[in-house]
């Protein structure tokens, strides 16, 4: 008899019930084991490659973390690269880049108390 599980942040089903996970990224072993052959699948068919950030971001910004600053951080990034994607139709591959830009200008919480900086 097979067994399956739930991933606690996707909701999706999958047989594997024990295994790795990310350590940021709250998952089900059998959900982190099928993004990873989704990401071999990229890396190695360059016909799926150009798709590789949108991956990353959807499986990211499904599987937030616990709410603390990094992991909200991390999911807000990928929500707007998302929808970059989506919306604006930009290049999936510019992905990296637009990621860059984001994150090069935010605030620096060294030598802060303020509240938000403080969390994380």
């Amino acid at each position: 008899m097979d067994i399956d599980t739930e991933c606690p942040s996707c909701g999706s089903r999958s047989l594997l019930t024990e295994g790795p996970t990310h350590p940021l990224m709250p998952s089900s072993p059998g959900c982190w084991a099928i993004f990873g052959e989704l990401l071999a699948r990229e890396f190695s068919d360059p016909a799926y490659f150009p798709l590789h950030q949108l991956t990353v971001d959807s499986y990211a910004a499904s599987h937030p973390g616990k709410p603390e600053r990094r992991a909200t951080q991390a999911t807000g990034l990928h929500l707007m690269t998302l929808q970059l994607f989506v919306e604006r139709g930009i290049d999936a591959r510019a992905g990296p880049t637009l990621h860059k830009r984001m994150v090069r200008h935010r605030p620096s919480c060294a030598g802060s108390s303020r509240r938000h900086c403080a969390a994380g």
